[in-house]
């Protein structure tokens, strides 16, 4: 199993030369297995990148296939979507993947991107089969010989994570989400932190602290949304991001050795960047974790 990341940046995307070393295409992250199978996980500004990639591997003559999960469908994780070019190549086969929406159905949200207001291109000029699977948290399903499983994360419009076992390896894609101790995020945004949490949302809170730590128990590799410093989630813990720490804390009780830190925040410099991955690594080593800053082009081999 290879990850390979090609946006790891949050909420949008900040070229230039303050960001060139960690990148500033939004969420795109692809794992291929060990046969070919081809995972996509979210299509913010990287999957433009992935796809001119994937042009040179079968995908420019119409033979490939690959799967798409989409944590949730704010703009950051879709928007590169309509410059992905392998889906206006006949022949090619996406599977795309999100959570089920009682208001707004999968295929609309993304062909609305398209529309001629917005786009010249129409979402009719696709010409790869395009299959859309509405999937709820707690599901899991075969991908090939791999096993899918989805999680509820803790953001407004509610994130699904994705853990992925194949290869004898586990990988565990968890962004965007805010801890589960101080607020639970549904499917409206919160304006401000609320002044106290009653009992029931606590129990509620602690249980799903609890689904996520078995979700993720033992994987190789988890991507954690690392969007703000502590003194910065303080002010925040409704905008439903989460911090290192937080990530370490999950690493530590879920017994795993493998941390990318991910989802960066737009206003983070490649020096902020470099301060956040040198202090993280050093508690993370000390901890026996691998902790590290995630970058854009950077590849691991589990």
């Amino acid at each position: 199993m290879v990850v390979k990341f090609w946006g790891v940046r949050g909420s949008y995307p900040v070229p230039g030369i303050h960001t060139n070393k960690y990148g500033g295409n939004t969420p795109c992250v692809e794992v291929r297995l060990d046969d070919g199978t081809v995972l996509i996980f979210d299509a913010g500004t990287g999957i433009r990148e992935l796809g001119l990639s994937l042009m040179h591997n079968g995908f420019s003559e119409g033979n490939g296939s690959a799967h798409v999960f989409i944590t949730h469908m704010h703009w950051d994780h879709i928007q590169g979507f309509p410059f992905f070019s392998p889906v206006f190549v006949g022949g090619n086969r996406f599977t795309i993947y999100a959570r089920k929406n009682n208001r707004h159905k999968l295929r609309d949200v993304l062909a609305y991107q398209n529309k001629e207001t917005y786009s010249p291109i129409s979402f009719n000029e696709v010409r790869a089969k395009l299959d859309f699977v509405e999937v709820g948290e707690g599901r899991s399903w075969s991908v090939g010989e791999a096993a899918v499983k989805t999680v509820r994360l803790n953001h407004p419009s509610i994130a699904l994570g994705y853990r992925v076992d194949a290869d004898d390896k586990s990988f565990a894609y968890i962004t965007d989400t805010a801890p589960f101790e101080d607020i639970l995020i549904g499917e409206e945004f919160i304006s401000r932190p609320p002044d106290h949490i009653s009992e029931d949302m606590r129990r509620e809170l602690e249980d799903l602290q609890q689904q996520l730590v078995g979700f993720v128990s033992g994987a190789d590799l988890i991507v954690y949304d690392a969007f703000f410093r502590l003194e910065d989630y303080r002010r925040n813990p409704h905008w439903g991001h989460s911090t290192p720490e937080h990530g370490i804390d999950l690493c530590k009780e879920a017994g795993i050795q493998g941390l990318a830190l991910f989802h960066h925040a737009p206003g983070n410099s490649d020096d902020v960047m470099d301060q956040i991955d040198g202090e993280y690594r050093d508690k993370g080593r000390a901890m026996g974790i691998e902790v590290f800053a995630a970058k854009e082009g950077q590849e691991i081999r589990l």
